[in-house]
């Protein structure tokens, strides 16, 4: 797609001028960092700087998060050695690291994007549109989410694949160097493996991808043969190629909304029956509100998605990178309404429809010369919305990032609670967060605590490990025996009488009840730690209880 021609200096300061936006973006609204598990993976990267490796790993399955007691280490790595590298704390690099991922994923969407169309100002409304949408935004917003790492990658995988060999032979090319994009390929993927399960959807892609060549060579054979198709008969051809693809797209995300054949009993429309205006359990609006949270987690810009589809299909000259994006929205459709993970994967397609749609309007003849107008006012809206969704995401209930009173309790757990002291909580989120800033055990059965904490045998949770069951209930995450009954034991000390679970503080240590009266999903401590035990720390919200 051959848009607006630019020299190499304005192609750089206008990269410049992205990266700069990206960082000003992602200045700190709030107190603290932002996020649930991040701040598990920042406790976890504690334990690699303390340890000075990952304790909880117990076979070559650990390190891709699959088994009991484990969960991928790439992140935690990166985030102990940025600390240990500049001497900032856990929390600072937690900014370093969001903000660097920010700039970084404007720069493989910027490649990405000039791979498919050869074009520089189509890449870098590519890098634009990539780094400063919602959903990039949230998770790397001074935020611990692992999944920040593998979002920033994908585009880089994508440009990967698309310079190998099998594209090349597909497209008549000659290219050296086959075995280096092969080999950087599959590291690629390995390290997405290593930093978040969701890494495991990236099959569908390489499916995509395969696919892709095929069809393309397909396409190429049938060109050869048979001559190209006259314009009225290929534009016939193709609208019926997008009506077909539309409907299949619609035809999935309805059958895993209603329940219907494999999706029977999944019930993956309930999270949909609440949304940004509408409420309700009929399709209709089910289907107002699923569209809706994908519109607002990719941008205002979404709204050109469908122009750039008309605009895709239409394009006479195709070459492999628009086969591989069509392809990969269809084959990806059928996991929808997964909700964030499919975001993650899809949005990485979508964006460059977004792209098409933009620059082929910029481009029409009828609208050029008001062309730099409206890209201004395109950036500027898309900057205002995506500063929107963010602060619409913070000022939600309870808000999603440590409040000061949380981190201060925090503090007091860190100055006075040692580090073979173990507490429990009311809150799984308010345990990760407190664990982030002070030294004491967790009891809790999530993620590699008890590992860490030698609750648990590393022989033990190798036996745990049971791929067949992961196959039989087609889940990645199989909560084990063992897991059961250290969150039985955690929910009996602060749900039982305090005097009754004596044995189960002594094995466990546990020293400590932290409490948090204001955070989401809790739930009440039992009254005998408040009338039997006295209080260490209370500000009111937050409390610490010495059992």
């Amino acid at each position: 797609m051959r848009t607006f021609k630019l020299s190499r200096n304005v192609v750089l300061l206008a990269l410049l001028f992205i990266i700069v936006l990206n960082v000003a973006m992602r200045y700190p609204t709030t107190p603290h960092e932002i996020g649930d598990d991040g701040f598990m993976n920042q406790a976890l990267a504690k334990y690699i700087t303390q340890e000075g490796y990952a304790s909880w790993h117990t076979s070559v399955f650990s390190f891709f998060g699959l088994g009991s007691f484990t969960y991928p280490a790439g992140y935690q790595f990166v985030l102990s050695e940025v600390s240990q590298l500049t001497g900032f704390s856990l929390e600072v690099s937690v900014f370093v690291i969001s903000t660097l991922v920010g700039v970084f994923g404007a720069l493989f969407a910027f490649i990405m994007t000039r791979e498919i169309f050869q074009d520089d100002f189509t890449a870098l409304l590519g890098a634009f549109i990539f780094s400063t949408a919602p959903l990039f935004l949230r998770i790397t917003n001074w935020n611990a989410s692992a999944r920040q790492l593998l979002l920033m990658y994908i585009p880089l995988l994508v440009f990967l694949l698309l310079r190998t060999d099998l594209v090349k032979k597909a497209e008549k090319k000659n290219f050296i160097g086959k075995e280096v994009y092969m080999a950087l390929t599959l590291i690629l993927l390995l390290t997405m493996g290593m930093i978040h399960r969701l890494a495991i959807y990236l099959f569908l892609v390489i499916v995509a991808f395969m696919f892709s060549m095929i069809l393309f060579k397909m396409k190429r054979a049938y060109t050869i043969r048979k001559g190209v198709l006259t314009f009225r008969k290929h534009d016939i051809a193709m609208m019926t190629f997008l009506m077909l693809w539309g409907l299949m797209i619609t035809g999935f995300i309805y059958m895993q909304l209603s329940n219907f054949g494999p999706y029977a009993g999944m019930n993956l429309w309930y999270k949909y029956q609440s949304g940004f205006l509408f409420s309700g359990s009929d399709i209709r609006t089910i289907f107002i509100n699923m569209a809706i949270d994908y519109a607002t987690s990719f941008g205002i810009l979404s709204a050109f998605g469908v122009l750039g589809a008309i605009y895709m299909f239409q394009k006479r000259e195709k070459n492999y990178g628009f086969t591989f994006v069509v392809l990969s929205m269809l084959i990806l459709s059928p996991l929808y309404t997964i909700g964030l993970y499919t975001q993650i994967l899809v949005f990485t397609f979508f964006f460059v429809i977004m792209v098409v749609g933009i620059a082929g309007l910029l481009n029409n003849k009828k609208i050029r010369k008001i062309a730099m107008p409206m890209l201004v006012i395109i950036i500027i809206s898309s900057v205002g919305f995506s500063g929107f969704m963010i602060g619409h995401w913070q000022s939600s209930v309870g808000g999603n990032y440590m409040t000061e009173s949380e981190f201060n309790a925090a503090l007091y757990a860190h100055e006075y609670i040692n580090d073979n002291e173990t507490f429990v909580t009311n809150n799984q989120v308010f345990g990760n967060r407190v664990i982030g800033v002070a030294d004491a055990q967790f009891l809790t059965e999530d993620f590699a605590y008890p590992l860490i904490y030698g609750w648990v045998d590393k022989e033990e949770a190798k036996r745990e490990f049971d791929l067949d069951k992961m196959i039989e209930e087609k889940s990645i995450i199989v909560v084990s025996n063992l897991e059961k009954e250290i969150l039985h034991n955690a929910r009996a000390i602060i749900l039982s009488d305090i005097d009754e679970t004596f044995a189960l503080q002594r094995y466990y240590t546990v020293k400590y009840s932290i409490e948090n009266t204001k955070a989401l999903s809790s739930y009440t401590a039992e009254e005998s730690i408040h009338s039997k035990r006295y209080c260490l720390y209370s500000n009111g919200i937050q409390s610490i209880w010495k059992l």
